[in-house]
C-alpha cells in the first residue's frame, strides 16, 4: 500500500530532509500507518517519505507524529491527485 499524506511547505520539505522529526495533527495517527513509509505529497509532487514510529499528545492536545526515517527525492516525483482528499490518500498513484 502506498498512502500519502499532504503537507503544505516549507513543512513537506523539513519532514524529507530530517530538519523536522514531528509532524503536528488534530486527529491521531491511524495504527496501519504506524512503521510504514507514508509519501509527503505537496503541490502535485511527491517529495519524498517519512515513517512514523508512534503517535503521542502534546500539552494543547495535538497529536504529534514521530519521524524514525526519512528520504527526499530528486527529482520529485509527480502523483495524481484524487477527488475528495484533503489530508491523506490511499494507493498514490505516481507517474513521470
Amino acid at each position: 500500500m502506498t498512502d500519502g499524506l499532504i503537507v503544505k511547505e516549507p513543512y513537506a520539505t523539513q519532514l524529507v530532509t530530517g530538519k523536522k522529526n514531528v509532524e503536528f495533527r488534530s486527529k491521531p495517527l491511524p495504527k496501519y500507518k504506524t512503521n510504514v513509509k507514508i509519501f509527503i505529497l505537496n503541490g502535485g509532487f511527491v517529495k519524498g517519505y517519512v515513517v512514523f514510529s508512534h503517535n503521542d499528545i502534546d500539552d494543547y492536545g495535538r497529536h504529534m507524529y514521530h519521524v524514525s526515517e526519512h528520504k527526499q527525492f530528486s527529482p520529485y516525483m509527480k502523483y495524481k491527485h484524487k477527488n475528495g482528499c484533503i489530508v491523506w490518500i490511499n494507493n498514490v498513484d505516481f507517474y513521470e
